[in-house]
C-alpha cells in the first residue's frame, strides 16, 4: 500500500514549528519526512534542528532526508529523538556504503536517494542493508519544482526489476495525477511537500492525496 509522507523543508524555526503544530495534518499522517540541507551539497540550507523537536509533543515517526555531504554526525544528534525511525542519504557522498551500513547498525530504516541520471550500479554494493530507494522526481535542493516526467516512471520500472525486494519511494513534484500513476506502479512511499503545505488548507490537500490512493 502506498503511504504519503508530508515533507518539511523549513527555512525558519517558526515555519518548522508551525508545520509540526498543524494538528489536522498530524492526525492524517503518522510518518513525516524532514529535509536537512546544510549548504554543503546544494546552495540552499534548511532549518532542521534536532533540539527543536524536543519542545514539541506527540510527534509522528520521522524519516530524515539528508542532502548534506557528511550525514553521520548529524544522524547521531537526530537519533537522540526516539521518533526518528529512518535516514535517507544521497549516492554522491563519500563512503556511501559505510554510511548506509552505519545507519542500519544504529537500528534505523536505511534509504538512498537517487537522481534521474544516477546509474543504478551504485546501488548494487548497498543491497544487504538497503531498505528503500528514494527516486528524486525533481532536481534536489528546492521545493515546488515540476515533476521530471516519464524518465522517473521508467527509472522506477527498472529499479523494480533490478531490486525487487527493496521498497521504492518518490520525492518531489508530485501532483494528484502523478500520485495515482505512482501508486499504480507500486511505489511504496510518496514524499510530498509543496503539494500539501502550499495549499490553503494543508490537511484537505493531504486528504485529497490519500483519497486518490
Amino acid at each position: 500500500m502506498t503511504k504519503i509522507l508530508p515533507t518539511v523543508l523549513a527555512t525558519t524555526k517558526e515555519e518548522f514549528r508551525a508545520k509540526f503544530e498543524n494538528q489536522p495534518v498530524r492526525t492524517l499522517a503518522d510518518v513525516w519526512q524532514i529535509d536537512v540541507l546544510d549548504g554543503s551539497r546544494f546552495e540552499r540550507t534548511s532549518f532542521a534542528d534536532p533540539d527543536a523537536l524536543r519542545t514539541l509533543s506527540s510527534l509522528p515517526d520521522l524519516e530524515l532526508h539528508f542532502m548534506v555531504g557528511n550525514p553521520l554526525p548529524l544522524i547521531d544528534e537526530w537519533i537522540k529523538n526516539p521518533c526518528v525511525i529512518g535516514a535517507v542519504v544521497h549516492t554522491d557522498i563519500p563512503a556511501l556504503k559505510e554510511t548506509v551500513d552505519a545507519i542500519a547498525n544504529k537500528g534505523l530504516r536505511t534509504g538512498v536517494a537517487i537522481e534521474i541520471d544516477t546509474p543504478l550500479s551504485v546501488l548494487k554494493p548497498l543491497e544487504d542493508n538497503l531498505g528503500m530507494i528514494l527516486v528524486m522526481g525533481v532536481h534536489p535542493g528546492a521545493s515546488g519544482q515540476p515533476f521530471l516526467g516519464n524518465n522517473v516512471f521508467e527509472k522506477i520500472r527498472v529499479l523494480q526489476t533490478e531490486f525487487p525486494r527493496i521498497r521504492i519511494g518518490v520525492d518531489g513534484g508530485i501532483t494528484r495525477d502523478i500520485a495515482k500513476k505512482l501508486m499504480d506502479l507500486g511505489v511504496a512511499e510518496l514524499c510530498i511537500g509543496s503539494g500539501i503545505w502550499d495549499a490553503e488548507n494543508p490537511a484537505e490537500a493531504l486528504r485529497a492525496f490519500q483519497n486518490i490512493l
